[in-house]
């Protein structure tokens, strides 16, 4: 019996040190290097696991203690306030929420050789100006760029991504809803190499083009809003190749109703169309290709916005005549900007009134204030 008990006693003491000792390894895994954390995978290869810097712009190290960084870990580098990161080449994986809330971040390059991106990799970096993804990426994972990048225009997937559903990389809710969308995205291109496509405007209110490649094999459109303004999916192929795409029930139907207007690039009229210069409060465009089967801008036709309104200023011009009680006048006005040069009429004088007809003299000078209506009963 006293065996048994000393045998269970020392399986206890055992087990008790296998913790402790477990622990200790867990405690020494991560390993510190000036702004950095990390610990050291099993391929002899480096995760970052932590970053406490303060840096304005981040470059991040090729290795740390001697061995190649493959690996953001998850939530390495959130919160941080740089504006500017810079990825080394052996980068592999970006994990969940490494970048999350880096709300001053403005660019990010990617390195190529980078195949994953996941969830919530990039969640609110809102001031990301572009998102440059580099050809070796193979998965964009759920939410990666939710709430981030909302200047984006346009957004290019590389081959390498077989499957895409691009309201899981830009989600935010349910469809019309305000939260999270990208509002300013206008074109999505899928390079040649993506096979299983499926989009939606849910994410991009104003999407209007969405490049399908020649090697896409199937193609739903998850939800499309009435009021968009979508214009055409522009496919590279040929209508023969069109025809052998699987194509998803809403598309179908869409299709069906004409709801949505499919350009078939290579077999349609297209015209060039030079560039229009913008002016005082209206904005130009950049050059671009016009189709006239579809009635669709198949590439280019980009605003340029203006920047400043008109300023008219008053100019003697013989056309200028003054109002009198009995008939009204005009008034010619030329913008300082762009000469635009407008003619104003000026209504009738309808009536002029004193806020006093006499004083009592106190020594000072006293004037009435006059107040001059025209006949719209405006106060000039």
């Amino acid at each position: 019996m006293k065996k048994l008990e000393r045998t269970l006693l020392i399986c206890c003491v055992v087990v008790v040190l296998s913790f402790v000792f477990a622990a200790n390894i867990s405690a020494t895994a991560e390993i510190s290097d000036g702004y950095y954390t990390y610990a050291v995978l099993g391929n002899n290869t480096v995760e970052i696991t932590d970053y406490n810097g303060g840096e304005d712009e981040i470059v991040i190290p090729d290795e740390l203690g001697g061995k190649k960084v493959t690996k953001i870990g998850e939530g390495a580098f959130s919160g941080a306030f740089a504006t500017k990161i810079v990825l080394p080449d052996g980068v592999e994986f970006i994990d969940w929420s490494a970048f999350e809330s880096c709300i001053n971040l403005e660019t990010v390059i990617l390195n190529e050789g980078l195949k994953t991106i996941e969830t919530f990799a990039f969640y609110n970096c809102r001031a990301l100006k572009e998102i440059n993804l580099p050809e070796s990426l193979e998965e964009i994972c759920w939410g990666a760029f939710d709430d981030a990048a909302e200047e984006l225009a346009e957004f290019v997937v590389p081959g390498k991504v077989k499957n895409c559903k691009i309201d899981e990389i830009f989600e935010s809710g349910e469809p019309n809803t305000d939260y999270g969308v990208q509002r300013n995205l206008k074109k999505i291109v899928f390079c040649e190499g993506v096979e299983d496509i499926t989009f939606t405007n849910n994410a991009c209110p104003i999407l209007e083009y969405v490049y399908v490649p020649v090697s896409v094999q199937k193609l739903e459109v998850d939800y499309l809003s009435a009021n968009n303004k979508f214009v055409a999916i522009v496919y590279a192929g040929t209508s023969q190749q069109w025809n052998d795409i699987e194509l998803g029930k809403k598309l179908k139907k869409l299709i069906e109703n004409d709801g949505i207007n499919i350009h078939i690039a290579s077999e349609h009229t297209v015209t060039d169309v030079a560039a229009e210069a913008p002016s005082c409060g209206v904005n130009g465009y950049t050059a671009g290709e016009f189709c006239s089967d579809c009635e669709a801008w198949v590439s280019g036709h980009e605003i340029i916005a203006y920047d400043n309104e008109h300023d008219y200023r008053k100019i003697s011009d013989e056309s200028n005549k003054k109002a009198t009680f009995n008939e009204g006048g005009c008034m010619s006005e030329k913008c300082i900007y762009c000469e635009d040069i407008r003619i104003r009429d000026v209504s009738a004088i309808d009536s002029v009134t004193l806020s006093t007809t006499k004083y009592v003299y106190n020594g000072k000078n006293r004037t009435p204030k006059v107040t001059v209506k025209d006949s719209e009963g405006n106060v000039l």
